[in-house]
């Protein structure tokens, strides 16, 4: 089983833009962790949600949210049905521009070894959609950190599927077998051939591997 624990660190926000802004422009505010935005560290997918109360307070420079973005202009959000603006990266953590950075530590030997993968990011504004000049508000800084060892059960719940964890995965093995019943006890001996309304039961058996290759507990800071 994935153990998944999570705190989640912020850099303080940076506004930054190529125009002299008045003084009530000026007073944006810093969103707060827990109440304006939430940021989900999980094992497939890193969620950044910003409430409708932030926007609507800071509408003078966000609009109705529609231009938030990750470090990647491409990776923007959607509203959901309460309002709120959710921006997601799912499956590879190393898209919209994640800046990936190896942790490492020292073991009892003074050896150093990599302990953990911290995944860094910013949300942002773009302020340019109605200006020739592009101009860019980062609000808030935010990272996940994955710990380099992971810890199985019998029942498995979805890897950390990222760039950085790939190559650490050496040494699981492990065999499947396909099946008619959902009690798994009749076994097909050949590939089915299966109609589009047949159910496929699917059994994985994995050998102990390696702690440490693969991936163990799941933190954000």
């Amino acid at each position: 089983m994935v153990m998944i624990k999570g705190l989640v660190g912020l850099g303080l926000a940076a506004v930054g833009a190529a125009f002299d802004f008045s003084v009530e422009q000026r007073s944006i505010e810093v969103p707060r962790i827990g109440t304006d935005v939430n940021v989900t560290c999980g094992g497939k997918e890193i969620a950044i949600t910003v409430s409708p109360q932030y926007i609507q307070r800071n509408s003078m420079w966000l609009r109705d949210g529609s231009f938030l973005s990750l470090n990647d202009p491409e990776c923007g959000g959607e509203k959901d049905e309460d309002g709120n603006v959710v921006l997601k990266i799912r499956d590879d953590f190393t898209k919209c521009n994640m800046l990936v950075e190896e942790v490492t530590g020292t073991n009892g030997k003074n050896e150093t070894y990599v302990s953990d993968y911290k995944f860094t990011n910013v949300l942002k504004h773009d302020a340019s959609e109605s200006a020739a000049i592009a101009r860019e508000l980062d609000l808030l800084e935010f990272n996940c950190v994955y710990p380099t060892e992971q810890i199985t059960s019998n029942y498995m719940q979805p890897w950390i599927k990222t760039q950085a964890l790939k190559t650490k995965v050496r040494s699981l093995k492990g065999d499947m077998r396909l099946f008619k019943n959902e009690n798994y006890t009749d076994f097909y001996t050949t590939p089915p051939i299966l109609a589009l309304d047949d159910v496929l039961y699917v059994e994985v058996n994995l050998e102990r591997p390696l702690i440490t290759d693969i991936a163990k507990n799941v933190s954000a800071h």
